[in-house]
């Protein structure tokens, strides 16, 4: 059995739940449908995989002080073929540590933690931790909080209300962005 064969139901029902509960909105039912059948293929196939997914998976660290949203995304983001959720903190005073000892390629950042906020940590996260990106995954969908977060080194910003597809891609595109 595949790996991940598991992981299309649960997929689907994590989806669906984060949907109905209003935190993520599909722009493009389609996208699942077709972004799944992708994952059944490569789970399938016995082609040569292509470079970028010869590569060791994106590591993932997701700090959001929603314990339900930060499970949830971490499924999420194991369904994925070419990532791994490799730990999950919900405290500001511990994200730079924690995120140094998964040895992240990226990080999902929220702006509001248990002790802080996500936007003090960033600049200490990309001068003690160069190659991990940051993508700041908020609930604020305000420019001057994105403007902000990039004037201080994380390398995107997606909104909680924003599509999942969206956020999934900026993965992607920023971790690119680092690796050689």
């Amino acid at each position: 059995m595949p790996r991940h064969a598991h992981a299309l139901p649960l997929r689907a029902a994590i989806l669906s739940r984060l949907v109905c509960i209003g935190i993520l909105r599909v722009q493009n039912p389609s996208n699942l449908r077709q972004r799944e059948a992708r994952v059944r293929a490569m789970q399938d196939s016995h082609h040569t995989p292509s470079p970028a997914a010869a590569r060791a998976p994106l590591r993932v660290v997701i700090a959001d002080d929603n314990a339900d949203l930060s499970v949830a995304m971490s499924h999420v983001i194991d369904a994925e073929p070419d990532m791994r959720c490799v730990g999950r903190v919900d405290a500001a005073s511990r994200v730079v540590e924690f995120t140094r000892e998964t040895d992240a390629d990226v990080l999902l950042l929220d702006l509001r933690l248990r002790d802080g906020t996500g936007m003090d940590v960033i600049e200490t996260l990309t001068a003690e931790l160069p190659a991990l990106r940051v993508i700041v995954f908020s609930g604020y969908p305000h420019p001057e909080l994105a403007q902000e977060a990039r004037r201080r080194g994380a390398a995107g910003f997606v909104t909680k209300s924003g599509d999942l597809d969206e956020l999934l891609d900026e993965i992607r595109h920023v971790a690119a962005s680092g690796r050689a």
